[in-house]
């Protein structure tokens, strides 16, 4: 994670960065303990001031995503999940 961004509008945003592989599916999920088995799942956006928008992005190339969420995780923790090519997406 690193310092938090601002879009103009003054909120601030979270930026995480993950290795990304072509084909896979990324989802953020905000946990407010690492103990607590309900992780929920945030939207983000693919830009600092891009809308927030999606549950979900499928990468087209490998390297560097970065994912842009609006919210402070309740205690810090947050998990990026990845869903290999061909799997069942279905909702978050």
């Amino acid at each position: 994670m690193t310092d938090p961004r601002r879009p103009a509008d003054g909120s601030p945003r979270y930026r995480l960065t993950v290795p990304a592989y072509a084909n896979y599916t990324y989802e953020v999920y905000s946990n407010p303990t690492l103990a607590d088995l309900e992780s929920k799942a945030l939207s983000f956006s693919l830009t600092q001031a891009g809308a927030i928008d999606r549950h979900k992005h499928t990468a087209t190339a490998e390297g560097a995503l970065s994912l842009y969420v609006e919210a402070k995780a309740v205690k810090g923790f947050y998990a990026v999940s990845f869903r290999v090519p061909g799997a069942n997406t279905g909702t978050p």
